[in-house]
């Protein structure tokens, strides 16, 4: 009798297990750009070729039993904000100018992982909104300048051993 009452506890622990498995948070996978995400039309007056738009978001929700927050954070790439020229250009500096706004979204894929750690490992006060708040605008602003210096060094994807040299950073970081 104790046997099979051991028995239906561990089939009825499987069933569960199967039908509710335990909440994990999915790491988010780095997006692969390509022409066909670039939905966009292009800003008027501006002479270059290509422009990646997109956004860092977070949500948290209170782990009551170990007395935490629990964050996690998206990158979204933003299609409708996000525009390719492609007239009167050759497919070799087609390709160059999306790997180089590749290295854009992956900034924000970058930003997103570094958001996620800090947030989570950050032991909060009762002025956790304005914590919360302060550390990803600080976050924030560091890859906004990472952005400019991006432009600045690769010349917009133009130098290719920047960009080379960027490409090797990014993956670098992706990869841990």
């Amino acid at each position: 009798m104790k046997n099979n009452f051991k028995s239906l506890v561990l089939l009825i622990a499987a069933i569960l297990f199967i039908l509710f498995p335990a909440s994990t948070i999915k790491a988010q996978e780095r997006k692969i750009l390509n022409f066909d995400d670039f939905a966009g039309v292009p800003t008027l007056g501006s002479t270059s070729t290509a422009h990646t738009s997109y956004t860092v978001y977070y949500r948290y929700k209170v782990d009551q039993t170990q007395n935490r927050l629990v964050f996690k954070v998206n990158v979204e790439f933003n299609n409708e904000k996000s525009w390719f020229r492609r007239d009167k250009r050759s497919p070799d500096y087609l390709n160059k100018i999306l790997n180089h706004e590749q290295g854009h979204y992956d900034i924000g894929f970058i930003m997103k992982n570094e958001v996620e750690k800090t947030l989570n490992g950050f032991k909060y006060s009762k002025n956790y909104k304005m914590e919360i708040d302060s550390l990803f605008k600080t976050i924030h602003a560091k890859y906004g300048l990472l952005e400019v210096r991006y432009d600045d060094e690769t010349r917009h994807g133009l130098n290719s051993d920047f960009q080379n040299t960027w490409n090797k950073f990014f993956n670098d970081k992706i990869r841990k």
